[in-house]
């Protein structure tokens, strides 16, 4: 990919199973799935913009004031100076090692804010493959799913809000009110 940030910009969360890099900006660019010889979910970053890419982060451009794994684990935390208020995004992936887990991989992605309100985005775009293909997508109760035949990722927030693939969804962070991001990979064959 041309123009995106370097390599050493991204951090990685992994399950054992299968690895994500993630951007100083919040994206999501690179996870395939279910395992690490899958077919890329995210592909932003070797395909560029229409291979996909999980976004969540400041809605405008912001300052990288801290990024960091919390002491003895795997959660990464990056926080950003937005504006009077500092957003915080704090994500990881479930490791099951025994392989029984269904879904096969759950990535948790947290925003919270401190001093202000804060606006934030979600871009979701997932496609799958080298062909990059689109999913068949279907709104239900527990938040939208996404299917490409026996694959499907679900992704459900706290609180609720409609997020559409393809498209940036707007949403307000304030202190003290986390909103709570949780995307569920599962594929029965593996």
């Amino acid at each position: 990919m041309t123009g995106g940030p370097p390599i050493s910009d991204y951090g990685l969360l992994g399950d054992t199973r299968t690895a994500a890099l993630v951007a100083s900006d919040g994206g999501m660019d690179w996870l395939c799935v279910p395992r690490f010889d899958g077919d890329p979910l995210f592909g932003r970053l070797v395909g560029g913009p229409d291979a996909g890419t999980f976004r969540v982060g400041p809605a405008r451009p912001a300052t990288v004031v801290e990024r960091r794994y919390r002491q003895h684990t795997a959660t990464l935390e990056t926080t950003w100076a937005v504006g009077s208020g500092r957003l915080r995004l704090t994500e990881a992936m479930v490791a099951e090692v025994s392989g029984r887990l269904l879904p096969t991989s759950l990535i948790v992605r947290r925003l919270s804010a401190e001093r202000a309100a804060v606006e934030a985005v979600v871009e979701f775009d997932p496609r799958l493959g080298a062909r990059h293909r689109r999913p068949r997508v279907q709104h239900r109760r527990q938040g939208l799913v996404c299917e490409w035949g026996a694959l499907a990722v679900a992704l459900d927030s706290t609180p609720t809000f409609r997020i559409e693939p393809g498209r940036p969804t707007s949403i307000t962070v304030r202190p003290g009110h986390p909103v709570t991001l949780v995307l569920a990979v599962a594929h029965p064959n593996r």
